[in-house]
């Protein structure tokens, strides 16, 4: 079994690049669910990050006010290590459970999707980097049409990333995935490229 991990920036098209690949018989893990269930109520992880960043991260309920944490890690020295150190190695151990799963299942191919999957140690998992990338215009448009935020907001958290260089020094394989690009191409050149299990 090959285990294969998906990253790029926001707005790049790694989720539509993800839905493909599992249309061709690939077990995609999304960590994006997986980091919603380590802090779900009662979970660990989730009274770790109260502890670090302060019970008003919580709502009234005991869920989790992702607004609330977002601001946290802002104001706090370090928040976003901090944050990465409380939920990456949870999020570790429920990936290893869905390999170990695809494996059982007979899966050939494992997907790991994963935004901030250089900083995490579930890179370590992966035989291979895939990178999604696409121009910034083409970002912009797709964040403003997913997330319903204002055009300066959209610009901010396209800021907040890492440069291109980041992504493509960490790259064994790199997905293009402008309009313009015929993705479905690349897809089968990646799957030619690395063969069966």
């Amino acid at each position: 079994m090959k285990i294969f991990g998906l990253t790029g920036k926001t707005g790049a098209g790694k989720s539509t690049v993800a839905e493909r690949l599992q249309a061709r018989g690939w077990y995609v893990v999304d960590t994006d669910q997986l980091a919603r269930k380590v802090v779900e109520p009662g979970a660990k992880p989730l009274q770790a990050l109260v502890d670090a960043f302060g019970p008003h991260i919580l709502r009234s309920d005991g869920t989790l006010d992702r607004k609330g944490l977002v601001r946290a890690v802002n104001k706090a020295e370090n928040g976003v290590q901090m944050l990465n150190a409380i939920t990456h190695p949870a999020i570790d151990v429920l990936a290893k459970q869905e390999i170990d799963a695809a494996q059982a299942a007979g899966y050939d191919r494992v997907l790991i999707d994963a935004a901030a999957l250089l900083e995490s140690p579930t890179r370590l998992r992966c035989e291979k980097i895939i990178v999604v990338t696409a121009s910034e215009d083409v970002r912009l448009q797709r964040i403003l049409q997913r997330d319903n935020l204002t055009e300066e907001a959209a610009r901010q958290r396209m800021q907040m990333q890492r440069a291109d260089d980041y992504y493509l020094a960490a790259a064994d394989v790199v997905i293009r995935n402008d309009p313009s690009d015929d993705l479905d191409a690349q897809l089968q050149a990646l799957e030619d490229s690395y063969g069966e299990a």
